[in-house]
């Protein structure tokens, strides 16, 4: 039931983090974070992770380009 929410009504932020074994998804849900996490080995979404600590988005930031956001008016 959490995992339908999130996907109905969460929003991907596109950010992902990999391990050896894992796959890491972020979502926004109102006024919290929700990271899945999936197994690479065979694709399976195997639990999800709730926070509201912006602390916590740490681990994402490396991930994050803003190049391209600035570009001239033509």
């Amino acid at each position: 039931m959490q995992a339908d929410m999130l996907f109905n009504s969460g929003i991907y932020l596109e950010l992902l983090r990999k391990t050896s074994q894992l796959n890491i998804e972020l979502y926004a849900l109102e006024n919290f974070y929700v990271e899945v996490y999936y197994d690479n080995s065979t694709e399976d979404a195997l639990f999800l992770r709730a926070f509201e600590s912006a602390k916590e988005l740490e681990p994402y930031l490396s991930l994050i380009t803003v190049r391209n956001i600035f570009t001239p008016d033509k």
